[in-house]
């Protein structure tokens, strides 16, 4: 059984060497999503976890204000620094609770992006965060999410300890899962795609998620659109 971590020990995990190596991670793992937002031009959107800012690089010039939201100082510093080098004006960003956040902002946004964010967080944490991300939405706005696979082969081999999981990854879900808990909170006119891993060799994998029967296993990765009513 997996040893139920503290808010603080989690909060640890998420300093440091942590931080510092996360623009290493490629922007493709966000960029090939672009296909799949709905964005216009007048958009404020909010980008819930936004660790180093990445997004605010792939979609700032297709929406009039980016907000980028994240308990890390740390990683707000970061995606500060990493925005202004690259001259992005209409994006900001804030050290804040989600929740506390969106309790102060409701009804501001057209989109909101939980971009690999939901494994961080326990079942009851999920509930909570993603119900107040849903108050901060304007009626009819959109919520975008991204996330392993927990019926992905090789998050079932980590389930069973066979491969190690990294410490800062409490929970991974399935796409049922998911579509679940977000209906609980009051998403609707939910859509699930599931996607390719980003990163080789696991990309080339994704034709064998057709096989009949065992095709879920090579489904790497989920991406959720859901609405607020």
């Amino acid at each position: 059984m997996q040893k139920i971590l503290s808010l603080q020990e989690r909060l640890n995990n998420f300093t440091g060497d942590y931080v510092s190596n996360y623009p290493k991670m490629t922007l493709y793992r966000l960029s090939r999503l672009l296909p799949y937002f709905s964005l216009e031009p007048d958009d404020i959107i909010v980008d819930y976890a936004c660790g180093s800012g990445m997004l605010a690089e792939i979609i700032h010039g297709l929406v009039q204000k980016y907000v980028g939201v994240d308990f890390s100082s740390e990683f707000i510093a970061l995606a500060t620094e990493r925005t202004s080098k690259l001259g992005i004006r209409n994006a900001r960003f804030k050290t804040s609770d989600i929740v506390d956040f969106a309790k102060a902002n409701e009804g501001v946004f057209d989109k909101a992006f939980a971009m690999d964010f939901a494994e961080t967080i326990y079942d009851d944490e999920f509930r909570k965060i993603f119900k107040a991300a849903l108050s901060s939405l304007k009626s009819g706005g959109t919520l975008y999410i991204h996330e392993p696979n927990g019926a992905f082969f090789v998050e079932r081999l980590r389930d069973f300890k066979l491969l190690p999981r990294t410490k800062q990854v409490v929970a991974v879900r399935t796409a049922k899962q998911l579509e679940r808990m977000l209906n609980e909170v009051g998403f609707c006119n939910i859509q699930i795609r599931m996607l390719a891993h980003y990163e080789m060799p696991f990309s080339f994998l994704h034709p064998l998620s057709k096989l009949p029967g065992l095709g879920k296993l090579f489904e790497a990765r989920t991406f959720i659109r859901a609405d607020r009513p």
